[in-house]
């Protein structure tokens, strides 16, 4: 077993509070390096005796473990009576107290260094904290003799071998758990089994595996059964894409370990969601919680690890009893646990990613609701400056930052002049870029704390995503845009197609599981997540037969916008005689809130000319998850009825129908979302790299049969269930739409003025 110096030093000498002071300069690791390296050389030009990049490594024995420590010391210069050791660190601000972290840094290698001599002499043992733009240099100095470091190198070790030992014993308890351990049920459902078994064997090969497991599969249940056979010392990141996402694997851990004994799970949310500090200062002035966090850390982490299963509430239940960061306590114990829960930007927003988890083979990834992959990455790519943020800036930057804030507002305004509504290029971005890097130099030059110019820092940030953004993507893969928004304009940089940057993301973690109901066709999506020679694709067998679902594709009612007004009544009629020929709940999904009240309102005209019992609910604008809750349930208190939905919200996709049981799903229109030149851009470059008409599939087709798809996903939740899907369109009709229908699916074109008699004639064939 290896570690390096740093980890050592993150985990035994980490203390105080979580956000230490600090100033506006951010330093990456490119712009460190050459600091270090600068200062280095000049360290060698005054004294040829001084040494720089020093290896040090020991191996050491801990309770009959063999762990070799090992890292590249700074600088070193060995005196007369005494050793030299330096450590480097490049900050904005130079600090006023070193911190401890850095400190045992240096004080490990001295350990080291003293490990491999057999020296009685002295150690002077220097944290030198650098300036990068003018290398001023602060230097905090500690003596002490050889056997003095060699104490406290093992000390740290013992610390860490301590904290191990206790996760060896935790790994080995849940090893024989789920070696013995049986699936949940007495049985698994129709294609479960297959599931398991496929992703076990994706386990034992480390496979990149996209697969297709139907809604209602149980998929999630049987993709982490068989992932927690196969782990030894690694961890499972479960990846969802929305916030309700983490139900499905905290109740898939209960049911596979019920007592909640062997199985570690933890649910990372969202800092601003679990933040216990109004305005989410992030500072240790104003947030007792952020104060000597890493003084009370510890506690927190092992009391929520013993609980097993640390949800958003136990989580936070435990921050507040030590008054320490929910968020961060999170971050801290998934570092030791068996599967770690959290939002795709964990892993794949490289502004945002939790550098602890990334590139890790001992990692497995799960990808749930992977028909999101796609748009969610190329979002988390994008970058942007807007004139409002500009605005808000100049009015409150403080006096020496206001001239590189003006100079960014000019080139912004120059390239609007120029491209407003269109395409830019990179020469007519160049002007903007290089006012961005202004900006940022003269933010670490005069030391701005950005948490006490929140405007400026904003305008800050979006200059650093933008210019990092270049990193991330080739240039013919993205798009420069103007495009104008409330209070004034914004620039863009935009990614056409991001499967690069995942192909590589995935790579560097162990086995990549990607899995959804809705993945159909299998090429389409391999091709849009960076699919390799090394990728599998594969359709699991759905637990649903052919005869379970009616599909009714309705061709004769016009759905276009100009339309709409003319289809309302007929629309109404469709749903009502739906209504009559089989009672029961009803799903219809709209395009619009505004084609919605058009059909609300036909449909009540009906209800009142007809004398009909028929309840009506829907969705409202805007309607946040507490009131949807409240929606949810009167429906289900209701035997029958219509619910009105929007496409792509929440009841057309999140909302879980199982115990609720539809009689059918009416999905009204294609669904396209509407042009725009960043779509047609994406349908260029698709059409120009992968062949003609792959352009109008991934920009276009793709987005609005994934809504379609999902929408129609919440009529067959159980193998029991049967019901109607009734697609109002003549577009349905089409073969490369109907390449992304379910594999059970048998689509039936019917006239509209037909379809009640259709549908009483299926559910009579069900009897």
């Amino acid at each position: 077993m290896s570690l390096s110096v740093r980890d050592l030093a993150e985990f035994a000498f980490r203390s105080g509070d979580l956000y230490p002071p600090g100033s506006a300069r951010t330093v990456d690791a490119e712009e460190g390096v050459r600091v270090q390296q600068e200062v280095q050389k000049h360290r060698v030009s005054a004294d040829p005796g001084y040494e720089r990049e020093v290896h040090l490594s020991a191996e050491c024995q801990i309770n009959g473990k063999t762990l070799k420590l090992s890292g590249r010391a700074d600088g070193r210069r060995q005196f007369t009576d005494f050793t030299l050791i330096e450590e480097f660190k490049c900050t904005g601000a130079l600090p006023q107290e070193a911190l401890t972290v850095d400190v045992g840094q240096t004080l490990l290698y001295a350990g080291l260094d003293a490990e491999g001599v057999a020296t009685t002499d002295g150690y002077r043992l220097s944290t030198v904290y650098v300036q990068p733009d003018t290398l001023e240099e602060r230097a905090f100095v500690l003596e002490m003799d050889a056997a003095e470091a060699r104490w406290w190198l093992q000390l740290a070790l013992l610390c860490y071998e301590v904290r191990h030992a206790v996760h060896r014993e935790h790994i080995a308890d849940r090893t024989a758990f789920t070696t013995r351990m049986h699936f949940p049920h007495d049985g698994y459902r129709k294609s479960q089994q297959a599931i398991a078994r496929r992703v076990y064997l994706a386990m034992q090969k480390h496979e990149n595996l996209l697969l297709e497991a139907p809604t209602g599969s149980g998929k999630t249940l049987a993709t982490l059964f068989p992932a927690l056979k196969s782990i030894a010392d690694e961890q499972i990141f479960f990846l969802t894409s929305r916030n309700t996402g983490a139900r499905a694997p905290l109740d898939a851990v209960r049911q596979i370990d019920p007592g909640q004994k062997h199985i570690s799970i933890v649910e990372i949310t969202a800092k601003e969601k679990t933040c216990f500090v109004e305005g989410m200062p992030c500072d240790s002035e104003q947030c007792e919680f952020a104060r000597g966090y890493y003084d009370r850390r510890d506690i927190a982490v092992n009391e929520l690890i013993s609980n097993r299963l640390a949800n958003r509430e136990s989580i936070e239940h435990v921050a507040r009893k030590h008054s320490v960061c929910p968020f961060e306590l999170s971050l801290d114990t998934a570092v030791w646990s068996d599967i770690n829960v959290g939002d795709y930007n964990y892993i794949l927003d490289p502004f945002v990613q939790l550098k602890r988890f990334a590139q890790r083979p001992d990692i497995h990834l799960f990808i749930d609701e992977a028909h999101q992959l796609a748009p969610r990455v190329r979002e988390m790519l994008a970058a942007l400056v807007s004139r409002s943020t500009v605005k808000t800036a100049l009015k409150s930057a403080p006096p020496n930052l206001a001239p590189s804030v003006r100079s960014v507002n000019r080139a912004l305004m120059k390239v609007r002049r120029t491209y407003a509504g269109t395409r830019c290029d990179d020469k007519s971005i160049a002007a903007l870029e290089r006012a961005m890097e202004r900006l940022i130099k003269a933010a670490g030059e005069h030391d701005v704390d950005l948490r006490q110019h929140a405007d400026f820092g904003e305008l800050y940030f979006q200059c650093t995503r933008w210019l990092k953004s270049r990193e991330w993507y080739a240039d013919d893969e993205a798009a420069l845009l103007v495009a104008e928004e409330p209070g004034g304009f914004r620039v863009t940089r935009s990614c056409l197609d991001p499967a690069g940057y995942m192909a590589e993301t995935f790579s560097g973690f162990g086995t990549v599981i990607r899995f959804s109901g809705t993945v159909s066709p299998l090429l389409l999506y391999q091709e849009l997540h960076g699919g390799d020679l090394d990728a599998r694709a594969e359709r699991a067998e759905s637990p649903f037969a052919p005869g379970q679902a009616g599909v009714f594709v309705i061709p004769d009612v016009p759905t276009y916008l100009r339309q709409r007004h003319k289809s309302a009544d007929r629309l109404a009629k469709i749903l009502i005689d739906l209504h009559t020929a089989r009672a029961g709940r009803y799903l219809a999904v709209i395009p619009s809130f505004t084609y919605l009240d058009l059909i609300e309102d036909a449909l009540q005209r009906k209800i009142n000319e007809h004398g009909l019992q028929l309840p009506l609910h829907r969705q409202l604008q805007g309607q946040d998850a507490l009131s949807a809750e409240d929606t949810i349930d009167r429906f289900k208190r209701t035997q029958s009825g219509i619910f009105l939905v929007v496409m792509g919200g929440i009841f057309a996709e999140s909302v879980d129908f199982a115990d609720l049981e539809l009689a059918g799903v009416c999905i009204v229109g294609l669904g396209l979302p509407p042009p725009s030149t960043e779509r047609d851009l994406i349908a260029e470059h698709f059409n120009t790299h992968h062949g003609e008409g792959w352009g109008e599939l991934v920009a276009y087709t793709q987005p609005a049969l994934v809504k379609v798809v999902q929408a129609a996903g919440r009529l067959l939740r159980d193998p029991a269930h049967r019901g109607v899907i009734c697609l109002i369109d003549d577009r349905f009709r089409r073969t490369d739409v109907q390449q992304f229908f379910p594999a059970f699916w048998r689509p039936e074109e019917v006239l509209s003025v037909n379809i009640g008699d259709r549908v009483e004639s299926f559910w009579k064939s069900l009897e």
